[in-house]
């Protein structure tokens, strides 16, 4: 590309985001951008209502849009995390192939990474689905197990269609989850050893409080989650595509009630047990998850064969799904207070240090 990807609110004009769509949809003139709302965070969304010419109309472009990218101050900063150039090369080369349903995307781009592998600046261009009536979840309005077991059918049919990896590797910029040298592997070096994760799980009273003593001893955290790594990569499971984030806030539904996923900046090659999860440990209440966690399970495995799959055995997967509460965990302890609202933050933080504790996490990675 000629230029990068701009990084403040104010550089996206009509003519910037015309010479960015025009290649694709030949003639379309975007006249106007007018924003509607912002959203800032990680990432800033600005949803906006495009003027276009008769061209882009005739192109069936929405003028309700969503523009996604990283125009915050941090950005400098936070361009290296690996989340907005990897959604961005996500709705690029993966969305169109894939066979569950995610928001429609319009344009998508990302700068090259740099030299040393830190990730940059991506930018995205989506239909705009609240315009469409869709409502957004949280972890802190937990679903159904039956809804639970609808969104796992659709997680099974994502996993299938790239199963045991089969494709994905034309795919360079896509990582392994936690493979050698990748950020998820080396989370206790990035966060400062001991010091650090002690801070994390003990330094703030009112997440310490929802969690079980048994959780809150850092060294055994890092032993376990050093020996989950090792686990993970020496595993012999077939690794699939998983979304990677698959929490309630990175949900939405459409006016009929189906449950759709956005947010695809942890994409991965990975096993689908990481995903099973986290998805599970984010969704449902903490008794109902002890209720139905291995009967869901089953129902998965059930609809990865209906897609073809030699499945893991129910045994297989469910000594693997209760490794990953830790990985849960240790999403939301490092997510601070302005990445999520803190209510969702600490109810998180509670159901999968529970699943922890349920699990003996420590005892299981350890010995």
């Amino acid at each position: 590309m000629a230029e990068q990807l701009p990084t403040r609110i104010e550089a996206v004009t009509p003519a910037w985001l015309t010479a960015r769509l025009e290649g694709r949809y030949p003639g379309l003139v975007v006249q106007d951008i007018a924003i509607v709302e912002v959203i800032h965070g990680t990432t800033t969304k600005v949803r906006a209502n495009l003027t276009l010419n008769a061209a882009g109309l005739g192109h069936g472009v929405p003028r309700a849009v969503c523009i996604k990218s990283n125009l915050e101050d941090h950005a400098p900063v936070s361009m290296s995390h690996g989340l907005y150039d990897t959604e961005a090369l996500f709705y690029r080369d993966i969305r169109p192939l894939i066979p569950l349903p995610a928001p429609l995307c319009y344009y998508a781009e990302a700068d090259p990474r740099a030299a040393d592998g830190t990730s940059s600046q991506g930018f995205i261009l989506l239909e705009d689905v609240k315009a469409q009536g869709a409502t957004f979840g949280a972890n802190t309005r937990p679903v159904s197990v039956d809804e639970a077991a609808a969104a796992l059918e659709d997680l099974a049919t994502l996993h299938a269609h790239w199963w045991a990896g089969d494709g994905l590797d034309r795919f360079s910029w896509l990582e392994t989850s936690h493979g050698p040298g990748t950020r998820h592997a080396r989370l206790m070096e990035v966060k400062g050893g001991l010091p650090g994760i002690t801070e994390l799980l003990v330094g703030a009273p009112e997440r310490a409080a929802v969690m079980p003593a048994s959780v809150l001893e850092p060294d055994r955290f890092i032993a376990a989650y050093d020996a989950l790594v090792a686990h993970e990569m020496a595993s012999p499971e077939p690794r699939c595509f998983i979304h990677g984030d698959t929490h309630l806030g990175n949900s939405y539904r459409t006016t009929d009630g189906k449950l759709r996923w956005l947010d695809w900046q942890l994409v991965r090659k990975g096993r689908c047990f990481r995903e099973l999860s986290y998805f599970l440990g984010c969704a449902l209440t903490v008794e109902d998850r002890r209720s139905s966690e291995r009967p869901l399970i089953g129902h998965y495995l059930d609809h990865l064969r209906a897609k073809g799959v030699a499945a893991p055995s129910a045994e297989t997967a469910w000594g693997e799904y209760r490794l990953w509460p830790m990985w849960g965990l240790y999403c939301w302890i490092v997510t601070q207070d302005y990445k999520q609202p803190r209510e969702v933050v600490i109810e998180t933080i509670r159901r999968f240090a529970v699943a922890m504790d349920d699990f003996d996490n420590y005892g299981l990675l350890l010995g």
